[in-house]
């Protein structure tokens, strides 16, 4: 059964509204002081997310002499609010393909061949791999601390490889620790997609993961740290470099995970 904290994280509220909305469904007219007496959460973020409650939909107020009092709206009123987002869902999905088309012919084409792009956040490191995706590239080489879980959710991770077989391309991945080809379960994904061997973190350490693909090279912090955040580069001497060591390490240090 699904919990309402399970529930209304897929509603897409963060933490700190789910504790403030579950708060009033237990004691609704509350005020702010009331509120910040029973979450003990900072009164300036209880006032920020009870607007973004309310201008969700989640929250009503009503103000009684000087003071304010919140509750939440009757869930019944969600059911409105799902029909609204599927049907923009809905109209989202069935024009992406022409919206697509639409921003790549208006596209200015760049003179220069050497970018740098700079991706933050989860929202950005996933737009950063799907970038890999859509290349196409039949191969992609890099280095990593670990797998991609420690750099975005389990669900992303999955459907990536799952695009990747696909895709028919190839992975070969060098690790700091000796990691079990077992961390997927799309069918024939590491049998068939994925090579790995491991190099000693005392002779090379990884601290970011490091993927090359055609004339790209991609860098991705782990989720983990504060700011995460992925670089995206397009220099043909650089890769070309990176390639060589990646080929060198691979060939000559790196050991063949069992």
């Amino acid at each position: 059964m699904v919990t309402p904290n399970e529930y209304l994280t897929q509603l897409g509220l963060s933490n700190k509204q789910i504790k403030i909305y579950l708060d009033l469904s237990a004691y609704p007219e509350s005020t702010v002081v009331q509120i910040y007496k029973r979450i003990q959460e900072p009164r300036s973020s209880i006032y920020l997310e009870l607007e973004r409650l309310i201008g969700d939909g989640f929250v009503i107020s009503k103000k009684v002499d000087k003071s304010t009092f919140y509750k939440i709206t009757n869930p019944k009123i969600l059911e409105l609010t799902l029909e609204e987002k599927t049907k923009k869902l809905q109209f989202l999905t069935e024009n992406l393909k022409n919206f697509t088309t639409s921003i790549k012919e208006s596209e200015v084409v760049k003179d220069s061949q050497k970018t740098i792009n700079i991706y933050k956040g989860q929202a950005g490191i996933k737009q950063l791999l799907w970038n890999i995706l859509l290349s196409k590239a039949d191969l992609v080489i890099g280095f990593s601390p670990g797998k991609l879980e420690d750099i975005t959710d389990r669900s992303f991770s999955e459907k990536w490889r799952e695009k990747f077989r696909e895709l028919k391309m190839h992975n070969k991945i060098i690790f700091n620790k000796p990691i079990p080809l077992d961390w997927s379960e799309i069918p024939g994904f590491l049998e068939e997609n994925v090579e790995a061997k491991t190099l000693d973190e005392k002779k090379i350490k990884f601290d970011r993961m490091m993927l090359i693909y055609k004339d790209t090279l991609t860098v991705c912090s782990l989720k983990t740290d504060s700011d995460q955040y992925g670089i995206e580069i397009k220099d043909d001497l650089l890769v070309n470099s990176q390639i060589q060591l990646f080929d060198f390490l691979w060939n000559h240090v790196a050991k063949t995970l069992k």
